[in-house]
């Protein structure tokens, strides 16, 4: 099934609004409920293609191939497993510049691992924040895990 019959026969692809929104909500929510109830109701959505956010802006997201909304699995995949493998590479500097800093005077090749692993989060953050706007309104995360998130208010 391809993206446009996504949109035409089954739901409206979300605006970044929308997607910007949940992730809003997300983070109110996590920081209302210390992260604890965040997690739990996270837990409980997943099965249905949802984080707490997109469940109360009635945002879902579907996997591209079939037109179904993922399930556990795959939204854990989306959003867990592919940030934390991408995240790795901005964390080694910063974990040799925390190695570094701990184990002997102030190192210029540390500063400089912290810099950088902070450049390369940004840089990451952009780039996933713009494609955001792209015209098929998927994160790169979204191409990756073969997802796009649809609006079904």
């Amino acid at each position: 099934m391809t993206m446009e019959n996504i949109e035409t026969t089954q739901h409206r692809i979300a605006t970044p609004g929308h997607r910007i929104g949940a992730v809003a909500v997300d983070a109110g929510l996590y920081l209302v409920t210390f992260g604890i109830g965040w997690f739990i109701w996270n837990l409980v959505t997943m099965a249905k293609g949802q984080s707490p956010g997109k469940n109360l802006l009635k945002v879902r997201v579907i996997n591209v191939a079939n037109g179904q909304p993922v399930r556990w699995g795959h939204m854990a995949l989306r959003q867990f497993v592919i940030p934390f493998t991408l995240s790795i590479f901005y964390l080694i500097p910063y974990y040799y510049w925390v190695y570094k800093e701990f184990s002997s005077d102030v190192n210029p090749v540390g500063i400089l691992a912290l810099v950088l692993a902070f450049l390369l989060y940004l840089a990451f953050a952009i780039l996933d924040f713009v494609w955001l706007f792209g015209p098929q309104r998927r994160r790169l995360v979204d191409y990756w895990a073969g997802t796009i998130v649809v609006n079904e208010a």
